[in-house]
């Protein structure tokens, strides 16, 4: 008999602490700073913030190097043609930046480019007219985005064309955010 009841309040013992303990646990709540998902959000509203600040400081100090440049040359050479431009396919150069970005940088930022490729997209964003050009392969995701500043090039030459065409492009490389981006861009 004494066994028994031993082992009863033994029970009474061990249950009441488990009720204790979850009822502890539930009333507990971390703070919102000690939840993981909260850090990872930080971590990710910060890497944006940080890879946006350095696109933009890169181009405000290679701007004014591009423009002096341009005027020099300007003033020495007639308007740049294509034979000055290095001629490469549209799936040439996605695949570059895709297997080294760094490489393709230094190989083709800044440069003059002369890109074939087929038409995925003609579009217009934020007052900037643009054609996106790619290998001409099945469900491709990244593309040249091509950008044109000449409303001449825009009403005459980019209004007439559609997609799935093959165009060549000529324009200035400036790396790649999502796409690969040319600037100034003139067909032919």
């Amino acid at each position: 008999m004494i066994e028994k009841t031993e082992f009863r309040l033994f029970q009474k013992e061990k249950g009441a602490g488990n009720l204790m303990k979850n009822t502890n646990e539930n009333t507990h709540k971390k703070a919102w700073y000690k939840k993981w998902w909260v850090w990872v959000v930080i971590v990710i509203i910060a890497a944006a913030i940080a890879s946006s600040g350095d696109s933009n400081s890169d181009s405000s100090v290679t701007e004014p190097q591009s423009t002096a440049s341009s005027e020099s040359s300007a003033a020495s050479q007639p308007a740049v043609t294509e034979e000055t431009a290095l001629a490469i396919s549209a799936k040439d150069l996605l695949d570059a930046y895709d297997n080294n970005e760094v490489n393709a940088d230094n190989q083709y930022k800044d440069k003059l480019l002369s890109v074939t490729g087929v038409i995925s997209d003609i579009g217009v964003v934020l007052d900037q007219t643009y054609i996106c050009i790619n290998g001409g392969g099945d469900f491709e995701i990244l593309s040249v985005q091509c950008y044109f500043a000449d409303e001449t090039e825009i009403s005459e030459k980019v209004a007439a064309l559609s997609k799935g065409e093959t165009v060549t492009i000529t324009g200035t490389c400036s790396g790649q955010s999502l796409n690969v981006e040319l600037k100034d861009c003139i067909i032919g």
